[in-house]
This record gives C-alpha cells, sequence and structure tokens, in this order.
C-alpha cells in the first residue's frame, strides 16, 4: 500500500480505509493548526502501486480466484452457448432492477477543504459492493468505439463463458491484472466498503456484476474525509437556503443519534461541521445522497446499520430516511 499524509496522524486515518470496517472511532483525531498544504499531494509525483502489485495481490487470494472461477463453471454449466446472449439480457434487466446504480460519491470534492491524506492498494473486492460504475444504466454504454459500445458485454460473456474451465484462471489474470487495472474509489461503512469506479475498468465491472460473479482485482484508491464540511457545499445552491438550513439540522440530529463525531458551528445561515469521525460519510449528503446509499448498503451489508443505530425502517427508502431524520 502507498500514499501520501499532510500530517502523521492522517495516515492512521487513512489506512483504517482499508481495514474493511470503520465502525472503531480513529484513535487520535485530527487537530487544524492554520496551516494547510499549497495544493492536493497528487500527481507525477504521489506514490502508487503498478502491475506487479496487482499481480502479486491476485496471485495472493487463491480463495477469491476460486469462489470466482467455481461462478463462472456454474453458469456455463446453467447456461447453453445458444441461450447466452439472452440470458445476460435477462441477468441484466434483473441487475438494473434489484440494485440499480447509485449517484457518484463526491462529497469530498465538494469541499474547500481537501483530505490531508489518501492512499492506493490492490485486492480482491466483492463485486456486489461496486454501486457506482460510470455508466448509469448496467450493460448500457456510450461510447464512440462500435467494439465498446452496446454489444461489448454479449460478445464478452460468451468469450468467459466459453473458456474451458482449467483455462480461467489464467483467463482472468489476464484480462483483470494483466491489463490497466480496475481502480475503485473507497467508501468505507461500519462493516466494510462501498466502492465507485474512479477512473477505469467500467466494462468489465458492469460484466462481473451483470453475471454476479462474487470477486474481482482492482486498485484501490481512499482518502480520510477532509475535517471540515460546509453545508453549502453539500447541497445543490440552486434550492436555497431552506435546503441548506434542512441539511444542517440533519447533521445536529446525527450528532446527537451519535452517527457522526464532530461540532458544529455556523457561518451566516450555513453549518460547518468540523468532523472527528463519520463511520456512515455518506449520511454528510443530502437526503437523495444518504437514502440511495443507506439502501445500497443494507443490501451489501445486511443489518449493519441498523447496529450503528438507525432503524431498519428508516432505511426503506428516501421518505423513511426523511421523516426519521426530520421528524
Amino acid at each position: 500500500m502507498y500514499g501520501w499524509s499532510a500530517t502523521p496522524d492522517a495516515a492512521e486515518h487513512v489506512l483504517q480505509s482499508f481495514e474493511a470496517t470503520s465502525r472503531h472511532c480513529p484513535q487520535l483525531t485530527l487537530t487544524l493548526h492554520g496551516a494547510q498544504p499549497e495544493a492536493l499531494a497528487t500527481g507525477d509525483d504521489a506514490p502508487g502501486i503498478g502491475r506487479v502489485d496487482i499481480l502479486r495481490t491476485f496471485d495472493a487470494d487463491r480463495a477469491a480466484l476460486d469462489a470466482t472461477v467455481a461462478s463462472i463453471t456454474q453458469l456455463q454449466r446453467a447456461w447453453p452457448q445458444g441461450e447466452i446472449t439472452d440470458q445476460v439480457r435477462a441477468a441484466t434487466a434483473q441487475l438494473q432492477t434489484r440494485a440499480p446504480q447509485l449517484l457518484y460519491f463526491d462529497l469530498y470534492n465538494r469541499q474547500r477543504e481537501h483530505p490531508w491524506a489518501a492512499g492506493e492498494s490492490a485486492a480482491w473486492v466483492r463485486t456486489d459492493a461496486i454501486v457506482n460504475a460510470v455508466d448509469k444504466v448496467w450493460g448500457h454504454f456510450d461510447r464512440s468505439e462500435a467494439s465498446r459500445g452496446p454489444s461489448w458485454i454479449p460478445r464478452a460473456a460468451r468469450e468467459l463463458l466459453t473458456t474451458k474451465p482449467e483455462q480461467l484462471a489464467a483467463f482472468l489474470r489476464h484480462h483483470l491484472a494483466e491489463q490497466p487495472p480496475i481502480s475503485l474509489g473507497v467508501i468505507n461503512g461500519p462493516a466494510g466498503p462501498l466502492y465507485n469506479i474512479s477512473s477505469g475498468g467500467a466494462h468489465r465491472t458492469h460484466l462481473f456484476r451483470i453475471l454476479g460473479l462474487p470477486w474481482m482485482i482492482a486498485e484501490l484508491y481512499a482518502r480520510i474525509p477532509p475535517r471540515r464540511f460546509d453545508v453549502a457545499c453539500v447541497i445543490d445552491t440552486a434550492k436555497g437556503i431552506t435546503e441548506a438550513e434542512r441539511v444542517g439540522r440533519g447533521w445536529h440530529t446525527l450528532l446527537e443519534r451519535g452517527l457522526l463525531h464532530g461540532r458544529i458551528h455556523y457561518e451566516g445561515a450555513f453549518a460547518v461541521l468540523d468532523l472527528d469521525h463519520a463511520p456512515a460519510p455518506w449520511l454528510l449528503g443530502d437526503a437523495a445522497l444518504a437514502s440511495s446509499y443507506n439502501t445500497a448498503y443494507e443490501r451489501v451489508y445486511p443489518g449493519a446499520l441498523s447496529e450503528l443505530g438507525i432503524p431498519t425502517a428508516a432505511l426503506a427508502d428516501r421518505k423513511a430516511w426523511e421523516q426519521w431524520l426530520y421528524g
């Protein structure tokens, strides 16, 4: 794992993003001393992982590879070659109904203060935890190249599902680890992370999600949340002051119920949160973002948010979330 940290304490926070859970509150709390880096510590000088690291990780977790190969082999037995296209079409429609993609998680990018630490790693990840994959509808691509458009999924599924079982491990190694990596942004949560596609791998991710394959090898990028959240940078400002006041009121409720840790002050009518810890950081967003991520998180990690303190009834939909949060 490689990364950068503007302060020594920030390193602990970003390392926790690769620990599969943010249930525990960090032992160290960052303190703002006024000085900040002039710019994000990213670019050509930022350390990162390479292909060798991804290949090493691919080879190290035999259980994830074996489970994925077994899942593919099961599909090969269940789907005759002549029915693959129809089966893929049906699986795509089912996935779109059962688990539509979420809004891209960009709360950190919108804040005036940027995160002070970030890290990259490689890991086998649960495919069902990838909740945003660039193209909004599963299996639908809008690409200028014909080979990367709507025909890609059926063609790739046929190639995968007609590969001999004894060749599948090498096939996956080539297409997942030796090719440019699937790049995922980590959104940590109380029982484990969710992921958004960051900069590459959308086609392969769509394919694995549609086929219901359990694991993918990916390059992971994680950041600690900014220590300061300005409500004006969370909401759609076109919604006006009423929406800003509403989100700020929600932050107060989350603090009172132990779902956020920090302090709130105001700059005029706008709430500003000095954040110590957010076990489920999407709760900082507006109701649309928070409720959609709640629903997905409950699907991937059943019961985790209830254990955190959110009633199951509040996870049903946006209306239920707003009723619980705002009363």
